[in-house]
């Protein structure tokens, strides 16, 4: 009940198209309790109940990749729309067969990738199709956190690889679509998967773009004190860093290191920084 009463009921609330008419989780008496807090009219505890409501449109679901192909399925079969969690699935197999499902049938249906809906990525977007850095060379990606999970060795899905668990499944994942979307498609990937007991906490990857420039990522789920997640691009004529407290910039002076933020040069957000290179000099001969 954590993240669909904390994150998803909050998030649709915003929405004045939507009302949350019900919630399910596998302790009925847990549920009615998050349903009271949080003026739920309705609370289940089995999710078959849930989807059998004959007015609901749509379900959003939040439960272990393990989970939630099944769910999903049956929410799809009773004709409603369907908002999934990344990892879609435990096993790509099932994957394949839920997005079967949703094609056959007039559903909307969608992953919750949240980086894209940010203005920052969508302004960093916006550049990268602009041309405004000039042919891509590469870039370079780091996310580096230590999570919960990670931290006191929890017994639970997130460290368990055969219920979707570890960091490919549930960062690397939101990687690789962030990065499609950004640069278009992918030709292919290489990775090296390090961590202790059978589950990666550390992922190094190489994507290599249908545009034809790498992207090099590293993620870590166990970095104590980890950064955060960070971006470089690197083009001909420009380079878009977006780590985390750093500012936008726009500099017609780039030459050997990152110019200090002037005011007046500020966009709308101060979590990212642009630097173009200067033009050079015209030879007087």
């Amino acid at each position: 009940m954590g993240f669909g009463s904390q994150v998803h009921v909050p998030a649709f609330r915003l929405d004045p198209r939507c009302r949350v008419a019900a919630i399910a989780g596998r302790d009925k008496e847990k549920a009615a309790t998050v349903a009271r807090d949080l003026s739920i009219d309705r609370a289940h505890g089995d999710w078959r109940e849930l989807i059998e409501i004959p007015e609901l449109d749509a379900v959003s679901i939040a439960v272990p990749p393990c989970a939630q192909a099944e769910i999903a399925k049956a929410a799809i079969d009773a004709g409603k729309h369907v908002l999934c969690e990344k990892p879609l699935a435990a096993t790509r197999a099932e994957a394949a067969e839920l997005l079967d499902a949703a094609t056959a049938k007039p559903t909307i249906h969608a992953v919750d990738f949240i980086f894209p809906e940010l203005p920052l990525w969508i302004e960093a977007r916006e550049l990268i199709h602009g041309n405004q850095l000039g042919e891509i060379r590469h870039a370079v990606l780091s996310w580096r956190v230590e999570t919960y999970a990670s931290k006191v060795k929890a017994r639970t899905w997130k460290n368990d690889p055969d219920q979707g668990g570890g960091v490919l499944n549930n960062f690397v994942s939101h990687v690789a679509h962030n990065i499609e979307w950004l640069f278009g498609d992918m030709d292919s990937a290489s990775a090296d998967l390090r961590g202790p007991g059978g589950v990666e906490t550390c992922v190094q990857a190489t994507m290599d773009m249908s545009a034809g420039f790498p992207v090099f990522v590293s993620v870590a789920s166990d970095a104590f004190l980890g950064h955060g997640h960070s971006l470089a691009v690197y083009g001909e004529q420009g380079t878009l860093l977006f780590p985390r407290r750093c500012r936008w910039t726009h500099s017609s002076s780039f030459a050997d290191r990152l110019p200090t933020p002037r005011r007046d040069h500020r966009r709308h957000s101060d979590a990212s920084q642009f630097c173009r290179r200067s033009p050079r000099p015209t030879n007087p001969r």
